[in-house]
């Protein structure tokens, strides 16, 4: 192992003493060959441990325990229906807020159900209209007259280029 890694175990688990015996000889043997990580580990001692060796333990009263017990229990039970939940969570909100957020279910189930419609519509017509227009005849015609012979410029034209700037790209 590296030392930035044991180091990291000298801060968790070795000052705990919550290794086992392998890991633990594995870090001793570390530390007797390692001057570096044996400062570090005696610093940490003296700075994380010793302090707090003589103090006096508190007892946490026992109704922190008897809420850390409900909460744990309520996390291990069965969540309910999503949809009851979603329904309970707007109904809470309607009884803080002085108008109602959805007056009745059917008005939340028609919302839902117009916006799968619109869903799934959007993109067929998305496809059949495109938003880009083609003109082919105004291509066709720009494509031939680049190709045609005598619409073109003629050797004696394409002596002289003109401008400067075609001379210099053309």
């Amino acid at each position: 192992m590296n030392c930035q890694k044991i180091q990291e175990i000298i801060l968790t688990d070795y000052m705990d003493g919550q290794l086992d015996d392998k890991h633990k000889c594995a870090i001793e043997e570390h530390l007797a060959h390692c001057q570096h990580c044996k400062e570090f580990a005696s610093i940490a001692q003296e700075r994380a441990v010793k302090p707090f060796i003589n103090v006096e333990k508190q007892e946490v009263p026992a109704v922190i325990w008897d809420q850390v017990k409900e909460a744990i229990a309520a996390r291990g039970k069965p969540k309910t229906n999503l949809i009851a939940e979603i329904y309970q969570w707007l109904s809470s909100i309607r009884e803080s807020v002085a108008f109602p957020v959805f007056p009745r279910p059917v008005f939340a189930l028609a919302s839902v159900v117009t916006l799968i419609l619109m869903i799934g519509i959007l993109p067929q017509f998305m496809m059949n209209n495109p938003s880009v227009k083609i003109d082919e005849v105004g291509q066709v015609e720009y494509l031939s007259l680049l190709t045609d012979a005598s619409g073109g410029v003629s050797g004696a034209e394409s002596a002289d280029l003109g401008t400067p700037i075609e001379k210099y790209f053309l």
